[in-house]
């Protein structure tokens, strides 16, 4: 690692302080606010200046990235250590170099940081004239006014993140390319950088390349050639100045403290809060800085693995971990959150004179410091095991076998091996399936060897398929790795006319399989249907319409019969000519404990309850029964936490089912906006259920009479939020579109209760 730039501030005592010029809008006689390290304005100083052209030699820092949680770019690049801080706590704007804070990429020992600094000169007040305070229109004194600047030096400011190749022999002529231009560009603040046309292309093998200056001409830049040549371009014009560096001096030491004309005897009040600053000790601002840092790097280490490069792998076989590592990751960032807020307060406040050390230890220290880091430990060490799982995976597929985890076949721990072999060898009696975990990978990893005289003997007999079942995350723990079946194989052309009958003995187990989507029903089977939407959708509407339509054939013989209410209902309808409002309830609502409808906003329907109903045979005389999932609606009024307590218990509920066979997102034609829950809603459903759920999506619309039986408005919203999605695998054409109107069993329901209609009404719920 490069050697540290940062320089030693003049000591408090002066009343001057040097900083790096974060945010570039800084002015001679700019006001600045110590406590939060913030401009807020500037004074109409007619004090005089001067301009002084700068001598110091360009500094340049060739500089390696780590995956260590103390790595300190700022540092390294000589912000000072109060800025730092402040950075960290968010009470300063991030612009410029310090925008490398947001660097969005895995920072990795591929990574470097090339740092070029250079100075142009320095424009600051008079000495002599600092003491007129007649000169300067005063400040109103409410502000947080410290200090004032009186210098600014200007130049360029640069740091260049350059990804390097995973390849040691390219990465070794890049490194010694990188040191080349480090060292030309040190000698001789003149000089004009030469790149050979070898050098340009090994500097092409660079994966990625980022821009962070002073200087907005640098930002946009992708290649070192064009950075220095645009750097020679901003030397020569010396009218474009960049403010590299301020100098602050605090107000009350404009003057001296005793004399009748400082700032102290003429604007008491103004001086009052400049007199309360006091900042940090080093010792006690490096050990704030540590805590925020190092929990920092730790959490932009897990949210870039987690958002960067994710193989389809991970979607497909390792969905489970994937979301409990994000979930992990999300209660961490918000906890971080809330104490960098409270960090930030107890900062400010010790710099605005309150003695706050006593408690900034305490939190350093506290209890939810330690549960921090331990989780954020715990998820460092998901993740490590999750690169692991995704290299074995990648291998395993290199080498002709397919990847499945247990959860695949329902494999339990109360499961004997006998068991697990009739369960994977179910649906495909000519697989091999070798059986392992992570713990029998690492203590055994001579034996993974073995799977490639397993898969020189596949090579041979195409008809044998190699499946490696993980049993990572299972109950179930081999005790050592197996191949079954565990009867002998012949591994010969003769292999398809194998008898596997010695499974026949074991006893037969219900034949449950993964949770996924399936378009296969077999005779007499039930076919399951999850309806999920909003709250106030309609979702129990349109069961209860669809039991009608089942039974009745035409609105007059539902007329002449009693409704038939599988869920109770309750709702308001507007009659007449004053438009009345009368509530309709039909059903035994007292009896039921599962629709709610004592509160306007939340959902009816508290739980997830199937409903099964009868369908006519077929002509192959295929009998069939459909399953409808009501769920509770999303949207709840009682808020996203809500939301997400119902949609764990639609998971869990749904874990339950051997099949799914069709997920309908019931919506409105007519919304203005898609509930903000509705993407989060598709997102877990899709890590939860097999990649092959996504083609058995229905969208179906109800109320749709008013919009004349097509999606409406909601249709662009939809196609939106499913173009923002990872996947594009989900349909939504006219094969998996139904449009409808539920209002006729809402018009039954209300003729039970005495509620007259003209008819011209009946002929608008005739038509529904």
């Amino acid at each position: 690692m490069a050697k540290l730039l940062e320089k030693k501030s003049t000591e408090q005592s002066s009343g001057v302080i040097e900083h790096r010029a974060i945010n570039p809008s800084g002015r001679l006689g700019s006001l600045y606010d110590g406590f939060r390290d913030i401009l807020i304005g500037e004074i109409n100083s007619k004090c005089r200046h001067q301009w002084q052209k700068s001598f110091e030699s360009i500094k340049c820092e060739l500089i390696t990235g780590t995956v260590d949680s103390n790595f300190n770019l700022l540092k390294c690049i000589g912000i000072q250590s109060e800025i730092r801080l402040s950075l960290l706590l968010n009470t300063m704007k991030r612009s410029g170099i310090a925008d490398v804070l947001n660097y969005p990429h895995r920072i990795d020992h591929y990574t470097r940081f090339l740092y070029y600094s250079w100075a142009l000169g320095k424009s600051e007040y008079l000495e002599t004239e600092l003491s007129v305070l007649d000169n300067i229109d005063i400040w109103d004194p409410e502000l947080n006014v410290t200090h004032i600047i009186t210098s600014i030096t200007f130049g360029i400011d640069l740091v260049i993140v350059l990804q390097l190749p995973p390849e040691d022999v390219i990465i070794k002529k890049i490194d010694n390319l990188l040191e080349k231009i480090r060292d030309e560009v040190r000698i001789d603040r003149h000089r004009i950088l030469r790149l050979t046309s070898d050098d340009n292309d090994l500097l092409g093998n660079l994966a990625r390349i980022k821009i962070y200056s002073n200087a907005p001409s640098l930002r946009n830049l992708t290649s070192v050639v064009d950075i220095f040549r645009e750097i020679d371009v901003i030397k020569q014009c010396r009218r474009i100045r960049f403010p590299l560096n301020y100098t602050l001096r605090l107000v009350t030491m404009l003057d001296p403290q005793e004399s009748e004309t400082s700032l102290k005897s003429l604007y008491p009040l103004h001086a009052k809060k400049a007199e309360k600053f006091r900042p940090l000790s080093s010792s006690l601002n490096n050990r704030i800085e540590q805590n925020p840092l190092e929990l920092r790097n730790s959490i932009t280490y897990a949210e870039t693995f987690l958002n960067e490069n994710i193989p389809n792998l991970f979607d497909e076989h390792l969905a489970d971990q994937l979301y409990k590592a994000r979930t992990e990751l999300s209660n961490i960032k918000d906890e971080y959150k809330r104490n960098i807020q409270r960090l930030a307060k107890l900062v400010v406040d010790f710099r605005s004179g309150a003695e706050k050390t006593c408690e900034i230890d305490q939190m350093l220290l506290g209890n939810f410091q330690q549960v921090l880091k331990a989780g954020l430990n715990q998820l460092t060490q998901t993740l490590t095991q999750l690169e692991k799982k995704e290299h074995l995976i990648t291998n395993l597929q290199q080498q002709h076998f397919d990847y499945m985890n247990e959860a695949e076949n329902n494999i339990d721990q109360n499961d004997g091996l006998k068991t697990v072999e009739h369960k994977l060898l179910r649906s495909n009696q000519h697989k091999l399936f070798p059986c392992s975990n992570d713990t029998l990978n690492e203590n055994n990893s001579s034996k993974l060897a073995d799977l490639r005289q397993i898969s020189e003997k596949h090579q041979s007999n195409s008809t044998l398929s190699l499946t490696c079942v993980d049993f990572s995350n299972c109950s179930f723990r081999p005790d050592e790795m197996v191949a079954l079946p565990s009867n002998n194989i012949d591994y010969s052309e003769n292999h398809t006319n194998q008898n596997v009958s010695s499974l026949d003995s074991i006893p037969q187990s219900p034949p449950t399989v993964p949770l996924s989507a399936s378009p296969l029903v077999s005779n007499d089977e039930t076919i399951n249907i999850l309806l999920l939407g909003e709250t106030g959708v309609g979702k129990s509407t349109f069961i209860n319409a669809f039991a009608n339509y089942l039974i009745f054939q035409s609105l007059e013989q539902a007329e002449s019969n009693e409704p038939i209410v599988v869920i109770p209902i309750s709702f308001i309808m507007t009659t007449g000519e004053n438009f009345e409002e009368r509530t309709v309830k039909f059903g035994e609502i007292d009896s039921y404990n599962n629709e709610n409808f004592n509160t306007v906003g939340q959902s009816v329907t508290q739980h997830c309850k199937s409903y099964t109903f009868d369908l006519k045979r077929s002509d192959n005389n295929r009998r069939r029964k459909l399953r409808i999932i009501d769920t509770p609606g999303f949207g709840d009024t009682r808020g996203v936490d809500q939301d997400e307590r119902n949609m764990e218990y639609i998971l869990q509920y749904m874990n339950n089912l051997t099949y799914l066979h069709a997920i309908c997102f019931l919506l409105k034609p007519n919304s203005s906006r898609l509930n903000i829950f509705f993407r989060t809603c598709f997102m877990q459903l899709f890590s939860f259920l097999a990649p092959t759920a996504q083609r058995n999506i229905i969208f179906c619309f109800t109320n749709a009479r008013s919009t004349f039986y097509t999606p409406g408005n909601t249709a662009p919203l939809l196609k939106t939020m499913l173009a923002s999605l990872s996947t594009n695998n989900i349909s939504f054409k006219q094969e998996n579109t139904f449009c409808f109107d539920s209002e006729s069993f809402r018009y039954l329901v209300a003729l039970r209760n005495e509620i007259e209609f003209i008819d011209e009404e009946k002929k608008e719920y005739q038509m529904s």
